[in-house]
């Protein structure tokens, strides 16, 4: 059989695209600007000490025993720094961000080691470690596999000096020999050791190891189990990067997959289809997200059906007879609970021309009536399709507000009625009650959302400001950072 040329070229590409996960088009971007880099790293040295000296040291333990050994008096202390050289920079020539870490000016550690080979004999010794003016530069680069995506992390130009740095060994006369040759091994040959290996064994254990083994090469698997204790399904979070991280002058763009989503369920989702954008103006920290990795986490919460809310403040039968009449002519004044189960399809839709969110919700919903204290009857299950609009401002003090601009009743359909059939003769006339109401559900919801306000962090030396970017089919959050006066 003869092919013609343009059929060969067909099959060509469609066998090399089945050879390849990578997607067109990003559905996470994330950018960070020098400017956040100088400032969080500022942050960063300042936190560091306490966080070692205070809440690190602490957890060491202070003794343990292995077979024939005893470690005791284990000390930790003293970790202080001097970051008047440290200096984190993107560097578009080395395509990746070099690193100049804070001087370790002083840390200590301090263990007593007790061997006792049989009874009576005994052989005890102290160790010291002290390291001074010690320092390390590195040069770190994120690489994506151009076959698979594949993330790849690169330690490259990294070199250690250790300075003043010394070890003691205090015991016999025996150990005052071993502590001179171990303090003459760590001024000279250690530190050629160190800087010979140091880079090719954390690349190794990153690439060939964390990333291939732990993360699946950036499809992170796990299973999820059912109440009964049998695995439902595999979560499958996608982490694999569609093109490789660009790096110009004072900014860095990463991009990656960004979804989670059920390994039988799959993508719901299509990708994008467009590339996304970053905000121009003065935000140093970018993250945009599209709808696509939004609605594929939606879309794995709800199959996984991990939300069931009761809904069953003060709502009784007399309040819904305008309503549903038919729940009051069945059952009389009792109290009614809402079970909200939402569905599969439930999704996010953003837009450019609005400052908010359309949320999509499809619901189910039992009625379910209380007919004494220890009996309840569900009267019907309904499925409602309804739109929220939602929008995000955070405030000069902080804090994160949600709102409900607007809530639209589509449909309202009955799935089962313990009734007879007397819901489900009317449920046009229903929905159409239901839509009546809708606008004055709005400030309800509002009301319980103010109460319940997210605070965000304040921190010691940087200030922040947030905006928040909506575009077609994507969602963009920048944070400006600033130095606190």
């Amino acid at each position: 059989m003869i092919l013609a040329k343009h059929s060969i070229l067909a099959l060509l590409l469609a066998s090399s695209a089945t050879a390849s996960d990578l997607q067109a088009y990003a559905g996470v971007q994330f950018r960070v600007e020098q400017s956040f880099l100088d400032l969080v790293s500022k942050e960063f040295y300042y936190q560091l000490p306490s966080i070692i000296n205070d809440v690190i040291a602490p957890l060491v333990p202070t003794e343990f025993d292995i077979p024939f050994v005893s470690f005791s008096n284990i000390r930790l202390t003293g970790f202080a720094i001097d970051e008047s050289r440290a200096k984190w920079a993107i560097d578009p020539q080395q395509k990746g961000l070099m690193m100049n870490w804070a001087t370790l000016k002083t840390w200590n550690f301090h263990i007593e080691v007790l061997a006792g080979f049989f009874w009576p004999i005994e052989y005890g010794f102290d160790i010291d470690v002290h390291l001074r003016e010690a320092t390390l530069d590195n040069g770190l680069a994120i690489k994506a596999d151009v076959h698979t995506g594949t993330p790849e992390i690169d330690l490259f130009n990294s070199y250690i000096a250790l300075g003043l740095s010394s070890i003691d060994l205090s015991g016999d006369f025996v150990i005052d020999i071993i502590s001179w040759f171990a303090g003459f091994f760590l001024k000279y040959p250690a530190e050629m050791l160190i800087n010979l290996f140091f880079e090719p064994a954390v690349n190794s254990v990153l690439n060939d190891i964390i990333i291939p083994v732990f993360l699946s090469n950036g499809l992170f698997r796990f299973d999820v189990s059912g109440s009964d204790g049998q695995i439902f399904d595999t979560v499958v979070l996608d982490v694999t990067l569609p093109q490789a991280p660009t790096y110009e002058q004072g900014i860095m763009d990463l991009y990656a997959d960004g979804t989670v989503y059920f390994q039988r369920h799959g993508h719901r989702y299509t990708p994008p289809i467009k590339p996304m954008g970053f905000v121009a103006g003065d935000n140093n920290l970018q993250l945009v997200l599209s709808s696509y990795s939004i609605n594929n986490v939606i879309e794995m919460v709800m199959a996984a059906e991990l939300i069931s809310l009761p809904v069953a403040d003060e709502l009784t039968t007399l309040l819904l007879l305008p309503i549903i009449s038919e729940l009051y002519y069945n059952f009389g004044d009792r109290n009614v609970t809402l079970q909200i189960t939402p569905q599969s399809g439930t999704k996010v839709d953003f837009s450019q021309g609005h400052q908010s969110a359309i949320v999509h919700v499809d619901t189910l919903i039992d009625w379910i009536v209380a007919e004494d204290e220890t009996k309840s009857t569900n009267a019907f299950t309904s499925l409602l399709d309804l739109d929220l609009e939602l929008s995000l401002q955070v405030n000069a003090t902080k804090y994160l507000n949600i709102s409900v601009d607007g809530l639209t009743l589509n449909a309202f359909n009955v799935t089962q009625d313990n009734l007879g059939g007397e819901i489900a003769a009317d449920q046009a006339s229903i929905l159409y009650r239901l839509q009546g109401v809708m606008s004055a559900v709005v400030p309800v919801v509002n009301a319980i959302l103010e109460a319940y306000p997210i605070q965000l962090p304040e921190l010691e030396l940087i200030d922040y400001s947030i905006h928040f970017d909506y575009q077609d089919g994507a969602f963009g959050t920048g944070l400006h950072v600033t130095p606190k006066p």
